[in-house]
């Protein structure tokens, strides 16, 4: 995203909207230690997540 022209690169700043906190911290989470626990109950909020980070 801030490599590439899109609005993110300019603005220096992604907007996560329509996730859940829950999701971001999860992703964070990921970011920092590379591992991530995928249940039933998170695998529809992981998949929505990315999607829209892909």
């Amino acid at each position: 995203m801030f490599e590439l022209d899109m609005r993110e690169r300019d603005d220096g700043a992604v907007t996560l909207s329509n996730l859940s906190p829950q999701a971001v911290h999860t992703f964070l989470d990921f970011a920092y230690s590379g591992e991530i626990e995928i249940r039933e109950d998170n695998v529809d909020m992981l998949f929505q997540l990315a999607s829209f980070l892909q």
